[in-house]
């Protein structure tokens, strides 16, 4: 099968072009988005602020689109963007744009972070901010709290990662650390207005985890934070954890960033979810006449996990459509617990664990002709897998064989969790550049 046509239909039906568009309309006397009118007749500016793996594309296209509005033709529209370290970008770009580290937060975030704050806080009140928030600020968006080193905390954002906490236990964490998370951000806009628009990576649609909420704020439950803490954290970041956990410094912080909500009006509009983005590659399936079922029964957790429950689905579903086109679609980030120092990420190893079951086990009892008709891929969908350079890969019952054939023991490369170069041996990668757009991984089982 050809992916790259199909992968373009998918991410041109969320481009950033497109659900702009679809979602503001610009008519004087301001915007207009869902239910809200922003009237921006006592604003001299317009101010973007993008953070996140999407930031680039995202403020962009919003940048492009405000710029050509006649009826706002009177402001000065000018912007911020931050985005992860190693994304090839046009030159030409007319906003200020940095560069930060991911998933582990560096100086670089910092540096980046305090200059956004000069630049807010330079800005009046007639200036009205529109924030671009994408998966994966919480890590380039960094102030640490005096209580924290910016040591401490990538000391317990890789503890978090590496004992596998989902996107809720780190961001929640995440969020007691830092000046500018938790609503922190916030107390940098003199209006009193403000606009978001979110593409979010959180399945539960609780838009105050995305980025570790640098707009929201919210209390967390204490006991909570106390379990996460003794789950994922050694004693000695545990106890400087549970001292800030009970100081009036963080008492004193949470009343400010508390008061600030109060006296502010925040917009948000999600422009794109995980729910959507997968609903979209069903939908394209079925254009190419797949009977298409999504499976939503397990998002996140452990990976092997997820590759049992996917089995079970399939199970489920074979044998009403056996000898017909159909696919299954599946949304979500799973947690690998690496060991060794292979290539590849968790799309490339979903991809081989379903490949054991399906090719290599034929747990679905399938013969050598329905085998071939088999099509299993993993991608993320802002065309970055772990450290493998690719988006995620592919692979047939052919292409399964051909490496098997060549010496490539499927079990070897899993077991050192160096699943980039066997998609490598047999040309399986899937490369796709910066997609515009970051809210989950995308996984597909096809039966042609």
């Amino acid at each position: 099968m050809q992916y790259k046509d199909f992968f373009d239909q998918i991410f041109s039906a969320v481009s950033p072009q497109r659900i702009i568009k679809k979602a503001m309309l610009v008519k004087k006397p301001g915007l207009v988005i869902d239910q809200y009118e922003v009237n921006l007749e006592g604003f001299d500016e317009i101010f973007l602020i993008g953070v996140g793996k999407a930031a680039y594309e995202q403020t962009n296209a919003l940048f492009n689109y405000l710029s050509t509005a006649s009826s706002i033709s009177h402001l000065a529209i000018n912007g911020f963007i931050l985005t992860k370290k190693g994304e090839q970008q046009d030159p030409s770009c007319s906003l200020e744009l940095h560069y930060a580290a991911h998933p582990i937060p560096e100086q670089s975030s910092v540096d980046a972070t305090k200059r956004l704050l000069e630049v807010m806080q330079s800005r009046g009140a007639k200036t009205f901010f529109i924030f671009v928030l994408s998966g994966g600020a919480s890590a380039l968006l960094e102030l640490p709290h005096p209580h924290f080193s910016l040591e401490d905390i990538q000391a317990i954002s890789r503890e978090l990662i590496r004992g596998r906490a989902d996107i809720h236990e780190i961001n929640a964490i995440r969020k007691e650390l830092s000046l500018v998370k938790n609503g922190g951000l916030l107390k940098s806009v003199k209006a009193s207005d403000l606009m978001i628009l979110a593409t979010s990576d959180i399945f539960s649609g609780e838009i105050s985890y995305l980025g570790s909420g640098p707009l929201h704020f919210k209390k967390t439950n204490e006991q909570k934070l106390i379990n996460l803490a003794q789950k994922y954290l050694s004693k000695m970041l545990r106890n400087k954890f549970f001292d800030f956990l009970h100081s009036k410094q963080r008492k004193q912080l949470q009343l400010e960033n508390q008061k600030t909500k109060k006296a502010k009006q925040v917009f948000t509009h999600v422009l794109l979810t995980p729910q959507a983005f997968v609903k979209t590659a069903a939908e394209t399936l079925k254009q190419l006449s797949f009977a298409t079922f999504i499976y939503d029964a397990f998002k996140g957790g452990d990976i092997e996990e997820g590759v049992k429950g996917h089995i079970e689905y399939l199970k489920h579903v074979l044998p009403a459509h056996q000898g017909t086109p159909f696919a299954i679609v599946s949304g979500g980030e799973y947690t690998v617990k690496v060991s060794g120092n292979g290539i590849g990420g968790r799309n490339t190893h979903f991809v081989l664990l379903m490949a054991k079951q399906i090719f290599e086990l034929n747990v679905l009892n399938q013969t050598t002709t329905e085998l071939e008709k088999i099509w299993i891929c993993s991608i993320g969908s802002d065309g970055d897998d772990g450290n493998s350079g690719h988006a995620g890969s592919y692979l047939d019952y052919k292409q399964y064989q051909l490496a098997k054939k060549t010496g490539h023991n499927l079990n070897d490369y899993i077991g050192r969790f160096d699943s980039c170069c066997y998609f490598k041996s047999i040309d399986c990668l899937i490369k796709l550049g910066p997609t515009g757009t970051n809210v989950c991984d995308l996984r597909m089982i096809l039966f042609n």
